[in-house]
């Protein structure tokens, strides 16, 4: 009988997509993994002469997806990052600062770090070679640690026996209480004003839309192909005058939807977990719903260009400067 606490979870860094390659690093603050094969069958419906449902069935393609959720920690934040953007080659072993943007043009194609995600329970071992990140959510809730919900999609799904990775070490988890939250006009710089005693939670979401490439000739996936990204910010504060001028401005546009920069901003000593997002409020929100008694601002917004950011997506983490495994 397998015990959920007896699960691991494990990354290796692969140099060949879908290459399974041994675990170098095994992640803390983990809550929840899931690895799932997405081989497709089908049953072949021949005229044979029977009212059988069926003799035969074919293998048309082979694959599998992933899925790794936990809570944000400062040491290990930059493997999601680096899956989800791009390798840093700025590497801090000497530098602390880590940051990321978005790709905005052709020239800006991402080379993320693809891994070969490993779940173990001490008797199976299942691993997921050219686990490519395709969606990720950070939430932002009052009370609680910053989590994160990754999902993949890879080459194959295999039960080989590898290597056993050694922890990251000790770590700092991010924590709601060391969140300042920041909001100005789309056309500002970003980080600009501070919003303070009003947001009950946040939630990103950004989606590369990767996929895996197929050709005549594969069962498999041969490698991975980037689209344009997409992106959501939600947010939930109290009702006051500053989150209620934010509807105000959405019932009074008359062309444009108003643009926002929002900066969530996490920070312990000298350590940073942040995240810059230009979105557009497009969704008119629900005037207004109730949280305990107290009415809530709900916003939605969808992520656009914006002159503040030149961008819409942002990401810096400062930590110890540990290289990556």
């Amino acid at each position: 009988m397998g015990l959920k606490p007896e699960i691991t979870v494990q990354l290796g860094k692969e140099t060949s997509w879908g290459t399974r390659v041994d675990p170098t690093v095994r992640l803390a603050g983990v809550e929840d993994v899931n690895i799932k094969a997405t081989n497709e069958f089908e049953k072949v419906d021949a005229l044979r002469g029977d009212l059988y449902p069926g003799h035969r069935t074919i293998l048309k393609r082979t694959g599998g997806e992933g899925k790794i959720a936990g809570l944000v920690n400062y040491e290990e934040a930059p493997y999601i990052a680096e899956e989800l953007f791009h390798i840093d080659s700025d590497n801090p072993d000497t530098d602390m600062a880590w940051s990321w943007s978005a790709p905005g043009e052709s020239s800006d194609i991402p080379d993320p770090r693809i891994c070969t995600l490993v779940r173990e329970n001490g008797t199976q071992i299942h691993s997921l070679s050219g686990a490519t990140l395709k969606t990720l959510t950070v939430t932002f809730e009052e009370g609680n640690a910053i989590k994160y919900d990754a999902e993949y999609f890879g080459a194959d799904i295999a039960t080989d026996i590898l290597a056993t990775a050694s922890d990251f070490g000790d770590v700092t988890f991010v924590m709601a209480d060391q969140v300042v939250l920041y909001i100005d006009p789309g056309s500002d710089t970003v980080g600009t004003t501070g919003v303070s005693d009003l947001a009950f939670s946040a939630e990103l979401t950004i989606n590369t839309n990767r996929d895996g490439k197929r050709h005549l000739g594969d069962l498999a996936p041969s490698n991975y192909r980037e689209h344009v990204w997409d992106g959501q910010l939600k947010l939930k504060m109290e009702l006051s005058a500053v989150s209620a001028a934010y509807v105000e401005a959405l019932l009074a546009a008359t062309a444009d939807a108003p643009k926002y920069n929002v900066r969530l901003k996490a920070s312990s000593g000298t350590y940073v977990y942040q995240w810059d997002f230009g979105g557009a409020l497009m969704e008119p929100p629900e005037i207004f719903t109730y949280e305990d008694d107290v009415e809530v601002v709900e916003l939605t917004l969808e992520g656009i260009y914006t002159s503040g950011m030149s961008n819409w997506l942002a990401h810096e983490i400062v930590n110890a400067g540990t290289a990556l495994k």
